[in-house]
């Protein structure tokens, strides 16, 4: 808060010399050039925090992430895969086989890279659990279906 209290004490000093500089001007064509310099100077001075933010070291701050926090957001990011994974077997399912519901087991490789551990399908008549399996392992790439 120091420097919005310089800022202003610099600001008034310069209006109030400012002041005085025009009043010992003489009225003639000189005063107006005075003035337009002033002024000029005047904004600078006004606007020197905000070109002040915009030289801020920003490598004194730490924007990195936690290790804690990274870890939650890799679970939500897998997590939230995981889920629309599901809904969109589910849809594909749906509209052949009718009524089922899928629970994908999504695992995370060296890389970050997700893959599919299981998928477990419940609902599914016995006539069709075969041909769902085929169609999930054909789609998707998962070998091991569990159905429930």
């Amino acid at each position: 808060m120091d420097f919005i209290k310089d800022w202003a004490i610099t600001i008034s000093g310069f209006i109030i010399l400012s002041s005085v500089a025009e009043m010992l001007l003489p009225n003639k064509s000189f005063k107006k050039y005075a003035k337009l310099v002033l002024g000029l100077m005047l904004i600078i001075l006004v606007m020197k925090p905000i070109l002040n933010v915009s030289s801020l070291d920003l490598g004194q701050y730490d924007f990195a992430s936690s290790p804690i926090e990274t870890a939650q957001q890799g679970a939500l990011v897998k997590s939230t895969f995981a889920q629309k994974l599901a809904s969109d077997m589910e849809a594909t399912l749906k509209a052949q086989f009718g009524e089922v519901s899928v629970d994908v087991d999504v695992g995370t490789n060296a890389d970050n890279s997700f893959f599919i551990q299981g998928i477990e399908v419940s609902g599914a008549t016995e006539s069709s659990r075969k041909e769902i399996a085929s169609e999930l392992t054909k789609d998707y790439g998962c070998n091991q279906v569990i159905f429930k």
